[in-house]
């Protein structure tokens, strides 16, 4: 009896292993189309994973990143179930992550890994992003690395990021696998999740292809214009030590933050390891959005080399190495209209740059303004 109660056991856990396999297979299965990807059509339709695809594109868009154009295959698929209705452009992972300047693959045990290297080493370490893909949450984790310091995306919790508090991407779509076990990725998450900046722009009537335009937030070749006062980290000390720099009228904002600026860069050996720079910044979205922080570091969270002094800041949730040394690039990214709309946002106005609006004001340009929707809800009030 006792010989015959193990033996049914030894089937029972037999069986539960062989339904265990059988349901990871199948889960696998699922998980893997039995199309080409790379040979679709348009209008063509398949399922995968509880949502349905139907190409809307192929090969018809034009892809630029940091301004130059690359040759990459491409699809766009509407995508859809009960929950979401979304359009998507694919590529194949390995067409995407060829270029280390764009994404490098780290994958295993499952997981999609991948790094992207900063153009320019700090302290002779490495820069790179990186971002693990969790498939079970459809999530994008992403960090700047530094030698052996991470940071978070989002790390300073801008509500508008696109990035939570825990430096999290959502996507809604999933990476797709087709029956040649090459991996298709959504472009625009793969880029985001990445530290960039993506922008489609819908074809004209006498163009056969619509535009995608990924840039990379650190690359010096983008504009982000990011205006900072360092006034704060200065305030403990001495008056006289600081005007032996420059003597500076209290109400000239500007000058009190050069100075202050040129105190650090000519002290840094010396301060105190509890001296903090306290860097206030601003910037303007591509929402005509101002966006103000504050970042504070002490000496030892500074990263120093040779002439330059590098902070981590934050820029639409990216975490990017920034010189506070160096506001050159600035100089040559302002456009006309900077100055007139800066002051516009920091009144809490509205920079009006719809070209109907623009028409209908009977100007000539963007202008500052009041937007029509707080007009509507000032009146209900």
């Amino acid at each position: 009896m006792k010989k015959t109660k193990q033996i049914l056991i030894t089937c029972l856990i037999v069986f539960s292993v062989c339904l265990n396999i059988k349901n990871i297979y199948a889960d696998e299965q699922q998980k893997k189309l039995d199309i080409d990807l790379s040979q679709i059509n348009l209008y063509d339709k398949f399922e995968y994973n509880g949502y349905n695809y139907t190409v809307s594109q192929v090969n018809s868009s034009d892809i630029y990143i940091n301004n130059e154009q690359i040759d990459i295959y491409n699809f766009e698929a509407e995508v859809s179930n009960d929950d979401i209705q979304t359009w998507r452009k694919y590529v194949k992972f390995s067409d995407l992550c060829s270029d280390e300047q764009i994404c490098k693959d780290f994958s295993e045990n499952g997981i999609i890994a991948l790094r992207r290297t900063y153009i320019t080493k700090v302290n002779n370490n490495d820069v790179y992003y990186s971002t693990k893909y969790l498939k079970e949450s459809n999530e994008f984790e992403s960090h700047l690395v530094i030698g052996d310091n991470s940071y978070n995306f989002n790390e300073f919790k801008d509500e508008n990021s696109i990035f939570n508090e825990q430096g999290i991407l959502t996507a809604d779509v999933e990476p797709l696998i087709d029956s040649n076990n090459d991996l298709y990725v959504s472009l625009r998450f793969v880029t985001e999740a990445l530290g960039a900046e993506v922008i489609w722009t819908e074809k004209d009537m006498d163009e056969g292809k619509d535009k995608v335009s990924i840039s990379f937030y650190d690359n010096d070749e983008y504009c982000k214009v990011i205006n900072t006062s360092y006034t704060e980290s200065c305030k403990n000390i001495d008056e006289e030590e600081l005007n032996n720099i420059n003597n500076c009228d209290s109400n000239d904002d500007k000058c009190l933050s050069d100075r202050c600026k040129e105190y650090i860069s000519e002290n840094i050996d010396g301060l105190d390891d509890s001296f903090e720079i306290i860097t206030n910044y601003n910037y303007i979205d591509i929402n005509n959005k101002l966006r103000k922080f504050e970042a504070k570091y002490k000496k030892e969270e500074v990263y120093i080399d040779n002439d330059k002094l590098y902070i981590i800041i934050m820029y639409n949730g990216v975490p990017l190495p920034y010189n506070i040394l160096d506001e050159s690039a600035n100089e040559k990214c302002k456009d006309e209209f900077y100055e007139e709309k800066l002051k516009c946002l920091e009144e809490g106005k509205s920079w009006i740059t719809d070209e109907k609006m623009i028409k209908l004001s009977e100007k000539d340009g963007p202008f500052c303004g009041i937007e029509l929707e707080k007009i509507s809800q000032s009146t209900d009030k």
